[in-house]
C-alpha cells in the first residue's frame, strides 16, 4: 500500500481507502436486481455463474439486455404501462458480462505473466488461454416472497 491510497480514520485506524462508493448504489436498484435474479433461480441459484466464462452465453445475455433496454426506452417514451422490469433485466445481464470481463482479464493477465516467465524458451512460447471453469453450488431458494416487480400482462 502506498501513501496516496491510505485513509486515516478519527479512531486512529487506517485503511487503503480504495473502496468504491457502494453507498451510491440505491436500495431500489439493488432490490430490483435481486428480484430479477430470483426470477432465474428455477435454473438454480448460481446457475448463471456457469456461463461467466462462456463467450456465447455472454453475447446472448447482452442481446437480451439490448432487447430489454429497447422495451424500457419505449415504455418510458410512451408513458406506457410497465409489464416487466426491463431495466433490472438490463442490469443483471450486464452484470453477467462484467463477470466475464473480470474472468477474461484475470486469465489474460495470468497468461501474459506466464509468457513473460517463459520468454526465450521456444518450446513453451505457444501458450494458449487456459480453459477454466467456475463451479457454484446449485442452491435453491426456499423463499415464497414475491417481487414488487412481478408484473402480469393484461
Amino acid at each position: 500500500m502506498d501513501g496516496k491510497d491510505k485513509f486515516d480514520f478519527t479512531s486512529g485506524a487506517s485503511s487503503s481507502g480504495n473502496i468504491p462508493p457502494y453507498e451510491c448504489l440505491t436500495l431500489t436498484f439493488l432490490r430490483r436486481c435481486a428480484f430479477r435474479m430470483k426470477l432465474g433461480m428455477h435454473y438454480g441459484k448460481h446457475n448463471w455463474k456457469k456461463g461467466t466464462n462462456d463467450k456465447k452465453f455472454i453475447l446472448e445475455r447482452l442481446g437480451h439486455a439490448v432487447e430489454h433496454l429497447h422495451k424500457a426506452m419505449e415504455q418510458i417514451d410512451t408513458d406506457g404501462k410497465m409489464v416487466d422490469d426491463d431495466l433490472s433485466a438490463v442490469a443483471v445481464n450486464c452484470m453477467f458480462a462484467m463477470e466475464y470481463q473480470e474472468w477474461y482479464n484475470l486469465i489474460a493477465r495470468k497468461l501474459s505473466e506466464a509468457r513473460l516467465e517463459h520468454q526465450g524458451k521456444p518450446e513453451e512460447q505457444d501458450l494458449d488461454l487456459p480453459e477454466a471453469t467456475r463451479t457454484s453450488p446449485g442452491l435453491s431458494s426456499g423463499s415464497s416472497e414475491t417481487s414488487p416487480w412481478s408484473f402480469q400482462k393484461d
